[in-house]
């Protein structure tokens, strides 16, 4: 697999550049690019005094050489781009990368929102491939030693995420357990005696279990005679999921993208932008049509 990292020059993409490591060290053959990404301004709004486009990038080059020779990257250096987001999907295309890895930003002491920067917010949008966002100054160490954990909801937003998680989980050698997320409209349990409530429940997990086998088995996720481990929760897709990765101890999630377009987004979140703002632990977000 080919990777290409989303370099921050203000900390080196400290979480970014820490993941692509853990990967390296289990999967070495693997291939790893970096790339900062230079936002061009017209001259006339820096004034004449501002350094030119040329001389910010042999900045941002010089500033990048303590990651070139230390064997993580193959190839690592600057280029200039209207928009970040728009560069660094130039850059995976260059490289034809299969993924990208970038940083989630630090939060300030004032915030009290945990949110994405402006660039990672513009690339859920655009999502041209594979992108893992990655907690600001990930430790390695810290990463737990459970399952790659898919989260599904069983629609074709997930079948691109069923073919990366199965990648991933194969060349990090890790478990693959993965989670289908029902959302029962609970003001039905004020009109219903409880006895009855549970049977609902009980008779929609029986379904849902049925439903995510028949899934699992269509995209190919069992492994031999090996089938996969799943499971069937209820709740809030968002905080399900992480309560998942928690009692799991998950080392990574994967989560498919609906490809909301920009109103569609003024009504209903996504849910991996949701999870992959506030996740300890590294999130993959994947477009649909992903092979």
């Amino acid at each position: 697999m080919r990777w290409m990292i989303g370099l921050d020059l203000r900390n080196l993409a400290a979480g970014a550049v820490s993941f692509a490591r853990w990967v390296q060290a289990q999967a070495p053959d693997h291939e790893f690019y970096g790339v900062h990404v230079v936002e061009s301004l017209p001259q006339s709004l820096l004034g004449e005094s501002a350094p030119s486009p040329k001389q910010i990038r042999a900045v941002a080059d010089n500033a990048l050489s303590p990651l070139r020779d230390d064997g993580l990257v193959t190839e690592l250096g600057a280029i200039e781009a209207t928009a970040a987001e728009d560069g660094l999907v130039a850059a995976c295309n260059d490289k034809n990368a299969d993924a990208l890895i970038v940083g989630r930003i630090k939060p300030s002491d004032e915030e009290t929102l945990v949110r994405l920067g402006r660039v990672t917010r513009r690339l859920m949008r655009m999502l041209p491939r594979p992108t893992v966002v990655v907690p600001p100054n990930l430790d390695v160490a810290t990463i737990p030693d459970g399952p790659i954990v898919l989260a599904t909801d069983l629609g074709d937003a997930s079948a691109g995420a069923a073919r990366f998680a199965r990648s991933i989980a194969t060349a990090l050698g890790r478990d693959l357990l993965v989670t289908y997320i029902v959302r029962l409209p609970d003001h039905l349990d004020v009109y219903l005696p409880a006895d009855a409530w549970s049977n609902l429940k009980g008779s929609a997990d029986g379904r849902s279990r049925e439903s995510l086998t028949r899934w699992v088995a269509d995209h190919g996720l069992n492994d031999g005679d090996n089938e996969v481990r799943t499971s069937v929760v209820h709740g809030t897709p968002a905080l399900a999921i992480q309560d998942v990765a928690k009692v799991s101890s998950a080392s990574m999630l994967v989560v498919g993208s609906r490809g909301l377009q920009a109103a569609q987004r003024l009504f209903t979140s996504s849910v991996g932008t949701e999870i992959a703002a506030a996740s300890p632990i590294p999130v993959a977000v994947v477009p649909a049509t992903y092979r």
